[in-house]
């Protein structure tokens, strides 16, 4: 009986013994693969020492990468590093770069490309038909690798006329290169120009800035006649005799009106700003899109003035405080510069809009005669809200609503 136990034990051992055999060949099988340490985890990679060692990369988001890799090959890179980034790896899986320092074997699953500096004008997109922007290669915000800066590519983007293009107003932080700058098309982060001086337009369009956004495009130029006649049909109710005839004059690019014949039909007038930029007859008080861009010089003096889009507002506010000893005390306060003390409502309050208190085609209009008067087109006047939180109108001030 003892004799049979003592046979199970050595049969147990050796069972043991192959177990372990299998197990190493398994795992030496696996390092002398095709692809060889590459395919080995960070732990197998240790257990795989000295025949495999982890070298560890820089990508271009926060964190670093571990590549188990032939140990040759590690003290070979390490032991000539440069001062300077040398090339990119990209992971043909995943297409992550890392920086590489000094010069590496070929590495399966990953391709070894030099730095990109390839630009706009060198891939030359405008001789295909299509537009070039430059695009992220990174999911992170801010890379700062010399890898991983937003690329060229070639697109029809700002060509497609008929597309809906949103500009939002979503972080946008790209590191773009010189000359343009980034800004959220279509919930995509992309990297524009802000200059004409590198975009090279088709033939028959023209770079203008798009007003508000901060870039530029190529669009589509309205050829302007040096020397066009536009005839007006009069009809009944016109007391006109015969047709008015618009000459239209250009000179040093301007374009300007001269009635031959009386004047445009009952409820016209002549008018430059319009898409042809020609002398043409419109309905009166038309709402031009294509109006001169608003200055700040009409608005009165001392009011502050702020741009909306091709338009425009003027504010009466005043952000210095007289001095007290010059200027009385209202009801327990001090008054603005440009208020005045009511004695009968007990409060400081600006003057009321009068007729001439606006630029002309300026409308002016106030919330409160405690509030300061605003001036502004009347095209912009119905996106201006007054917010919630103020009181409402009181009966005794009700001759200032509408003025």
């Amino acid at each position: 009986m003892k004799i049979n136990i003592n046979k199970q034990f050595k049969i147990i051992k050796y069972i043991i013994i192959i177990i372990l055999i299998i197990i190493e060949i398994e795992n030496k099988s696996k390092i002398n693969c095709l692809t060889g340490c590459e395919t080995l985890s960070s732990e197998l990679c240790l257990a795989a020492y000295p025949m495999c060692m982890s070298l560890i990369l820089t990508s271009c988001c926060p964190g670093q990468v571990s590549l188990c890799l032939e140990i040759d090959t590690v003290i070979g890179y390490i032991s000539n590093k440069k001062l300077e980034i040398q090339n990119c790896l990209r992971n043909l899986q995943t297409g992550v770069f890392y920086e590489l320092w000094g010069d590496i074997n070929e590495i399966p699953g990953y391709e070894i490309i030099p730095i990109p500096n390839i630009t706009c004008k060198e891939l030359n997109c405008e001789s295909k038909g299509f537009d070039c922007i430059y695009e992220s290669v990174a999911d992170c915000e801010e890379p700062e690798s010399l890898c991983c800066q937003p690329e060229p590519v070639c697109t029809n983007f700002l060509k497609s006329i008929n597309s809906k293009i949103i500009f939002g107003r979503t972080r946008c932080d790209l590191p773009c290169v010189d000359g343009y700058v980034c800004r959220m098309v279509n919930d995509v982060k992309t990297c524009l120009p802000t200059s004409c001086d590198i975009v090279q337009c088709d033939v028959g369009t023209e770079c203008l800035p798009l007003i508000g956004v901060g870039i530029v495009s190529c669009f589509k130029v309205i050829e302007n006649l040096t020397t066009t006649t536009v005839l007006i049909n009069n009809n009944s109710n016109n007391n006109n005799n015969g047709s008015g005839e618009i000459i239209v004059e250009r000179t040093n690019q301007t374009v300007s009106c001269e009635l031959s014949n009386n004047s445009c039909p009952s409820g016209f007038e002549c008018s430059t700003y319009n898409p042809l930029n020609s002398a043409l007859c419109i309905p009166y008080g038309s709402f031009n899109f294509f109006n001169e861009i608003f200055e700040c010089g009409n608005c009165p003096t001392g009011w502050i003035c702020r741009k909306f889009g091709w338009s425009g507002v003027c504010i009466e506010f005043e952000r210095n405080l007289q001095s007290i000893n010059n200027t009385p005390i209202c009801f327990g306060g001090t008054c603005l510069s440009n208020q005045f003390c009511n004695t009968t409502s007990q409060q400081c309050e600006f003057e009321s809009c009068e007729d001439d208190t606006c630029h002309n085609e300026m409308k002016c209009f106030q919330y409160h005669p405690s509030s300061p008067r605003v001036c502004s087109y009347w095209e912009i006047t119905p996106t201006i809200k007054f917010p919630s939180s103020l009181p409402p109108f009181f009966e005794h001030f009700i001759e200032f609503e509408g003025k």
